[in-house]
Protein backbone atom coordinates (compact mmCIF):
# COMPACT_ATOMS: atom_id res chain seq x y z
CA UNK A 1 0.00 0.00 0.00
CA UNK A 2 1.32 3.49 -1.06
CA UNK A 3 1.56 6.24 0.72
CA UNK A 4 -1.47 8.07 -1.26
CA UNK A 5 -3.41 4.73 -0.06
CA UNK A 6 -2.96 4.96 3.17
CA UNK A 7 -3.67 8.69 2.99
CA UNK A 8 -7.63 7.66 1.79
CA UNK A 9 -7.40 4.62 3.90
CA UNK A 10 -7.29 7.06 6.57
CA UNK A 11 -9.64 9.76 5.36
CA UNK A 12 -12.35 7.26 4.63
CA UNK A 13 -11.72 5.60 8.26
CA UNK A 14 -12.49 9.27 9.86
CA UNK A 15 -15.55 9.80 7.74
CA UNK A 16 -17.16 6.72 8.49
CA UNK A 17 -16.70 7.61 12.55
CA UNK A 18 -17.73 11.02 11.88
CA UNK A 19 -20.95 8.76 10.37
CA UNK A 20 -21.25 7.02 13.24
CA UNK A 21 -21.12 9.20 15.70
CA UNK A 22 -24.00 11.88 13.74
CA UNK A 23 -26.35 9.03 13.13
CA UNK A 24 -26.19 6.56 15.50
CA UNK A 25 -28.52 5.69 18.15
CA UNK A 26 -27.17 6.94 21.52
CA UNK A 27 -28.81 7.31 25.29
CA UNK A 28 -29.57 10.69 25.24
CA UNK A 29 -28.64 13.11 28.30
CA UNK A 30 -31.96 13.50 28.71
CA UNK A 31 -32.84 9.59 28.83
CA UNK A 32 -36.11 8.63 30.46
CA UNK A 33 -37.15 12.19 30.36
CA UNK A 34 -40.57 12.29 28.80
CA UNK A 35 -40.46 13.32 24.90
CA UNK A 36 -43.12 16.30 25.77
CA UNK A 37 -42.55 17.90 29.09
CA UNK A 38 -45.18 18.13 31.72
CA UNK A 39 -48.00 16.36 29.34
CA UNK A 40 -50.77 14.59 30.41
CA UNK A 41 -53.58 13.46 27.91
CA UNK A 42 -56.24 14.99 30.04
CA UNK A 43 -54.55 18.39 29.04
CA UNK A 44 -55.72 18.01 25.30
CA UNK A 45 -59.04 19.33 24.05
CA UNK A 46 -58.02 19.06 20.15
CA UNK A 47 -56.04 16.67 18.36
CA UNK A 48 -55.38 17.27 14.77
CA UNK A 49 -53.48 14.93 12.30
CA UNK A 50 -52.06 15.66 8.85
CA UNK A 51 -50.31 12.73 6.67
CA UNK A 52 -47.93 12.17 3.71
CA UNK A 53 -50.45 12.83 1.31
CA UNK A 54 -51.97 15.69 2.64
CA UNK A 55 -54.95 13.58 4.28
CA UNK A 56 -55.93 15.36 7.47
CA UNK A 57 -58.37 15.21 10.49
CA UNK A 58 -59.08 16.92 13.71
CA UNK A 59 -60.82 16.15 16.30
CA UNK A 60 -62.60 18.10 19.26
CA UNK A 61 -63.20 16.99 22.93
CA UNK A 62 -66.78 17.82 24.14
CA UNK A 63 -67.61 16.74 27.44
CA UNK A 64 -66.32 13.26 28.50
CA UNK A 65 -66.49 12.60 24.90
CA UNK A 66 -64.53 13.22 21.03
CA UNK A 67 -66.51 14.49 17.83
CA UNK A 68 -65.21 14.70 14.59
CA UNK A 69 -64.33 18.41 13.52
CA UNK A 70 -66.56 19.79 11.07
CA UNK A 71 -69.60 17.14 10.82
CA UNK A 72 -72.08 18.62 13.03
CA UNK A 73 -70.82 16.13 16.34
CA UNK A 74 -70.35 12.91 15.17
CA UNK A 75 -69.02 10.86 17.32
CA UNK A 76 -65.60 9.63 17.35
CA UNK A 77 -64.08 6.55 19.45
CA UNK A 78 -62.96 8.50 22.67
CA UNK A 79 -61.58 4.71 23.72
CA UNK A 80 -59.25 4.99 20.22
CA UNK A 81 -58.23 8.57 21.29
CA UNK A 82 -57.22 8.26 24.65
CA UNK A 83 -55.09 4.62 23.86
CA UNK A 84 -53.21 6.66 21.05
CA UNK A 85 -52.58 10.19 23.81
CA UNK A 86 -51.46 7.39 26.22
CA UNK A 87 -48.60 6.68 23.83
CA UNK A 88 -47.65 10.21 23.49
CA UNK A 89 -47.48 10.91 27.39
CA UNK A 90 -45.49 7.65 27.94
CA UNK A 91 -43.16 8.55 24.78
CA UNK A 92 -39.33 9.14 25.90
CA UNK A 93 -36.39 10.82 25.33
CA UNK A 94 -34.01 7.47 26.14
CA UNK A 95 -32.64 7.07 22.29
CA UNK A 96 -31.11 10.03 20.44
CA UNK A 97 -31.23 8.99 16.82
CA UNK A 98 -30.07 12.31 15.12
CA UNK A 99 -29.28 15.70 16.42
CA UNK A 100 -28.93 17.91 12.97
CA UNK A 101 -31.60 19.55 10.89
CA UNK A 102 -30.25 17.74 7.89
CA UNK A 103 -31.31 14.71 8.78
CA UNK A 104 -34.86 15.48 9.51
CA UNK A 105 -36.34 14.59 5.94
CA UNK A 106 -34.13 11.18 5.57
CA UNK A 107 -35.76 10.17 8.84
CA UNK A 108 -39.33 11.66 7.80
CA UNK A 109 -39.89 13.60 10.65
CA UNK A 110 -39.01 17.02 8.67
CA UNK A 111 -41.97 20.05 8.79
CA UNK A 112 -42.58 19.35 4.60
CA UNK A 113 -41.58 15.60 5.24
CA UNK A 114 -43.14 13.60 7.63
CA UNK A 115 -45.22 10.55 8.20
CA UNK A 116 -47.70 12.32 10.70
CA UNK A 117 -47.72 15.50 12.08
CA UNK A 118 -49.75 15.33 15.74
CA UNK A 119 -51.11 19.01 16.58
CA UNK A 120 -52.17 18.72 20.34
CA UNK A 121 -54.59 21.93 21.53
CA UNK A 122 -54.13 22.22 25.00
CA UNK A 123 -56.51 23.48 27.61
CA UNK A 124 -54.58 26.73 28.51
CA UNK A 125 -54.48 27.47 25.05
CA UNK A 126 -50.96 26.39 23.90
CA UNK A 127 -49.80 23.92 21.27
CA UNK A 128 -47.88 21.08 21.25
CA UNK A 129 -46.77 19.56 17.86
CA UNK A 130 -44.69 15.90 17.47
CA UNK A 131 -43.80 14.55 13.98
CA UNK A 132 -43.36 10.36 13.70
CA UNK A 133 -41.41 9.42 11.35
CA UNK A 134 -39.72 6.17 9.77
CA UNK A 135 -39.62 3.50 11.76
CA UNK A 136 -36.38 1.08 11.41
CA UNK A 137 -37.86 -1.41 14.23
CA UNK A 138 -41.12 -3.16 15.02
CA UNK A 139 -43.05 -0.73 17.14
CA UNK A 140 -40.89 1.79 17.25
CA UNK A 141 -40.59 5.16 15.23
CA UNK A 142 -38.35 8.39 15.13
CA UNK A 143 -40.05 11.21 16.79
CA UNK A 144 -39.42 15.13 17.25
CA UNK A 145 -40.93 17.85 19.14
CA UNK A 146 -41.47 20.71 16.98
CA UNK A 147 -38.71 23.35 17.64
CA UNK A 148 -36.12 21.08 18.00
CA UNK A 149 -33.29 19.69 16.55
CA UNK A 150 -33.23 16.17 17.79
CA UNK A 151 -34.74 13.46 16.74
CA UNK A 152 -35.55 10.14 18.87
CA UNK A 153 -36.49 6.76 18.60
CA UNK A 154 -39.50 6.70 20.50
CA UNK A 155 -40.53 2.32 21.32
CA UNK A 156 -44.72 1.38 21.08
CA UNK A 157 -45.59 4.24 19.06
CA UNK A 158 -45.65 4.13 15.25
CA UNK A 159 -47.44 6.81 12.57
CA UNK A 160 -50.15 3.92 12.43
CA UNK A 161 -51.21 4.74 15.92
CA UNK A 162 -52.11 8.42 14.98
CA UNK A 163 -54.44 8.00 11.46
CA UNK A 164 -55.02 10.80 9.29
CA UNK A 165 -58.04 9.26 8.28
CA UNK A 166 -61.55 9.93 9.72
CA UNK A 167 -61.93 5.94 9.17
CA UNK A 168 -58.96 5.17 11.99
CA UNK A 169 -60.90 7.27 14.87
CA UNK A 170 -64.39 6.11 14.21
CA UNK A 171 -67.27 3.19 13.89
CA UNK A 172 -67.33 3.06 10.56
CA UNK A 173 -70.82 0.86 10.27
CA UNK A 174 -73.01 3.34 8.59
CA UNK A 175 -76.08 0.62 8.22
CA UNK A 176 -75.94 -2.43 9.77
CA UNK A 177 -78.79 -5.49 8.79
CA UNK A 178 -76.75 -8.22 9.65
CA UNK A 179 -78.99 -10.12 12.04
CA UNK A 180 -81.75 -9.15 10.36
CA UNK A 181 -82.84 -10.94 7.22
CA UNK A 182 -83.16 -9.70 3.94
CA UNK A 183 -85.92 -10.69 2.00
CA UNK A 184 -85.48 -8.30 -1.30
CA UNK A 185 -83.07 -5.97 -2.76
CA UNK A 186 -83.78 -3.11 -6.09
CA UNK A 187 -81.34 -1.15 -7.29
CA UNK A 188 -81.85 1.86 -9.85
CA UNK A 189 -79.52 3.73 -11.64
CA UNK A 190 -78.69 4.41 -15.17
CA UNK A 191 -78.84 1.27 -16.68
CA UNK A 192 -82.40 0.13 -15.12
CA UNK A 193 -84.07 -0.94 -12.14
CA UNK A 194 -82.89 -4.49 -10.93
CA UNK A 195 -84.63 -6.81 -8.78
CA UNK A 196 -83.38 -9.43 -6.27
CA UNK A 197 -86.31 -11.37 -3.90
CA UNK A 198 -85.60 -14.69 -1.95
CA UNK A 199 -87.71 -17.62 -2.51
CA UNK A 200 -89.57 -19.41 0.28
CA UNK A 201 -85.84 -21.76 0.68
CA UNK A 202 -84.11 -18.81 0.99
CA UNK A 203 -82.52 -18.57 -2.13
CA UNK A 204 -82.29 -15.26 -4.22
CA UNK A 205 -83.96 -14.91 -7.47
CA UNK A 206 -83.66 -11.80 -10.16
CA UNK A 207 -86.99 -11.30 -11.59
CA UNK A 208 -84.80 -10.41 -15.46
CA UNK A 209 -83.73 -13.73 -15.45
CA UNK A 210 -84.49 -15.44 -18.79
CA UNK A 211 -84.35 -19.18 -20.12
CA UNK A 212 -80.85 -20.63 -20.89
CA UNK A 213 -79.28 -17.86 -18.13
CA UNK A 214 -78.02 -18.86 -14.53
CA UNK A 215 -77.84 -16.17 -11.21
CA UNK A 216 -73.86 -14.66 -10.89
CA UNK A 217 -74.22 -15.92 -7.23
CA UNK A 218 -71.51 -14.89 -5.93
CA UNK A 219 -71.37 -11.28 -7.44
CA UNK A 220 -75.64 -11.13 -5.65
CA UNK A 221 -74.01 -12.69 -2.25
CA UNK A 222 -70.90 -9.74 -2.25
CA UNK A 223 -73.69 -7.22 -3.06
CA UNK A 224 -76.08 -8.10 -0.72
CA UNK A 225 -73.08 -7.79 1.96
CA UNK A 226 -72.14 -4.83 1.14
CA UNK A 227 -75.06 -3.22 1.55
CA UNK A 228 -76.45 -4.71 4.72
CA UNK A 229 -73.06 -4.04 6.38
CA UNK A 230 -72.57 -0.84 4.75
CA UNK A 231 -69.60 1.19 5.91
CA UNK A 232 -68.30 4.61 5.40
CA UNK A 233 -65.12 6.41 4.77
CA UNK A 234 -65.97 9.64 6.54
CA UNK A 235 -69.34 11.49 8.12
CA UNK A 236 -69.53 14.19 6.34
CA UNK A 237 -72.68 16.14 8.24
CA UNK A 238 -76.50 16.46 8.90
CA UNK A 239 -76.97 19.20 5.83
CA UNK A 240 -78.25 17.61 2.42
CA UNK A 241 -76.15 20.14 0.46
CA UNK A 242 -77.22 20.31 -3.16
CA UNK A 243 -73.36 20.01 -4.34
CA UNK A 244 -73.82 16.24 -2.19
CA UNK A 245 -76.15 15.22 -5.16
CA UNK A 246 -78.34 13.19 -3.04
CA UNK A 247 -81.65 14.70 -4.72
CA UNK A 248 -80.38 13.48 -7.77
CA UNK A 249 -79.28 10.21 -6.89
CA UNK A 250 -76.93 8.44 -8.91
CA UNK A 251 -78.01 5.17 -7.66
CA UNK A 252 -81.09 3.97 -5.30
CA UNK A 253 -80.84 0.78 -3.10
CA UNK A 254 -83.98 -0.29 -1.42
CA UNK A 255 -83.33 -3.34 0.61
CA UNK A 256 -86.00 -5.01 2.83
CA UNK A 257 -85.60 -6.80 5.45
CA UNK A 258 -86.68 -8.90 8.38
CA UNK A 259 -86.35 -8.00 11.90
CA UNK A 260 -87.99 -9.40 15.02
CA UNK A 261 -90.45 -10.82 12.82
CA UNK A 262 -92.06 -7.17 11.24
CA UNK A 263 -90.38 -6.19 7.78
CA UNK A 264 -88.91 -2.80 6.97
CA UNK A 265 -87.30 -1.28 3.72
CA UNK A 266 -83.95 0.78 4.20
CA UNK A 267 -83.11 3.02 1.35
CA UNK A 268 -79.93 4.42 0.31
CA UNK A 269 -78.88 7.05 -1.83
CA UNK A 270 -75.77 7.14 -3.38
CA UNK A 271 -74.82 10.73 -4.51
CA UNK A 272 -71.95 12.88 -6.46
CA UNK A 273 -68.55 12.21 -6.39
CA UNK A 274 -66.26 14.44 -3.89
CA UNK A 275 -63.47 15.70 -6.38
CA UNK A 276 -60.86 15.92 -3.20
CA UNK A 277 -61.05 12.02 -2.02
CA UNK A 278 -62.53 10.65 -5.37
CA UNK A 279 -65.22 9.28 -2.56
CA UNK A 280 -68.93 9.32 -3.03
CA UNK A 281 -71.88 10.83 -1.01
CA UNK A 282 -73.86 8.68 0.61
CA UNK A 283 -77.15 8.58 2.54
CA UNK A 284 -79.92 6.24 4.03
CA UNK A 285 -82.67 7.78 4.44
CA UNK A 286 -83.69 7.82 8.13
CA UNK A 287 -79.85 8.51 9.25
CA UNK A 288 -79.29 11.98 10.76
CA UNK A 289 -75.64 12.15 8.67
CA UNK A 290 -74.67 12.22 5.19
CA UNK A 291 -71.26 10.16 4.71
CA UNK A 292 -68.65 9.36 2.05
CA UNK A 293 -68.23 6.10 0.80
CA UNK A 294 -65.42 4.19 -1.25
CA UNK A 295 -65.74 4.39 -4.54
CA UNK A 296 -65.63 1.29 -4.90
CA UNK A 297 -68.55 0.47 -2.75
CA UNK A 298 -70.28 3.52 -4.73
CA UNK A 299 -69.72 2.32 -7.87
CA UNK A 300 -70.89 -1.37 -7.22
CA UNK A 301 -74.48 0.35 -7.20
CA UNK A 302 -73.74 3.09 -9.98
CA UNK A 303 -72.71 0.45 -12.74
CA UNK A 304 -74.53 -2.17 -11.61
CA UNK A 305 -76.00 -4.03 -15.02
CA UNK A 306 -77.89 -6.94 -16.05
CA UNK A 307 -75.21 -8.41 -16.71
CA UNK A 308 -73.72 -8.78 -12.99
CA UNK A 309 -76.75 -10.65 -11.99
CA UNK A 310 -77.32 -13.08 -15.00
CA UNK A 311 -75.00 -14.78 -17.48
CA UNK A 312 -75.91 -17.57 -20.13
CA UNK A 313 -75.00 -21.06 -19.57
CA UNK A 314 -72.48 -22.59 -20.93
CA UNK A 315 -73.25 -24.39 -24.36
CA UNK A 316 -72.27 -28.15 -24.46
CA UNK A 317 -69.91 -28.85 -27.14
CA UNK A 318 -70.75 -32.63 -28.69
CA UNK A 319 -67.67 -34.55 -28.29
CA UNK A 320 -65.42 -35.25 -31.60
CA UNK A 321 -64.58 -38.82 -32.67
CA UNK A 322 -62.08 -39.48 -35.02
Amino acid sequence: MNKLQRILVIVLAAQLALTALVFWPRTSTGSGQPLLANFTADQVVKLSVSGAAGEQVSLEKVGDGWVVSGTDGFAAETSRIEAALEKLVEAKRSRQAANTAETHKRLQVAEDAYLRRVALSLADGSQQVVYIGSSPATQAAHARVEGEDAVFLVSNLTANDFSALPSGWIDTLYLDLSAADPQSLAVTNANGTFELNKDESGNWKFSGRQPGEELQATRITSLVTALTQLRMSAPVGTSVKPEYGLDNPQAVAEITALQDGAAQTYTVRVGAQDPASGEYYALVEGKPYVVRITAATAQSLTVLKREDFVRELPTATAPVYP
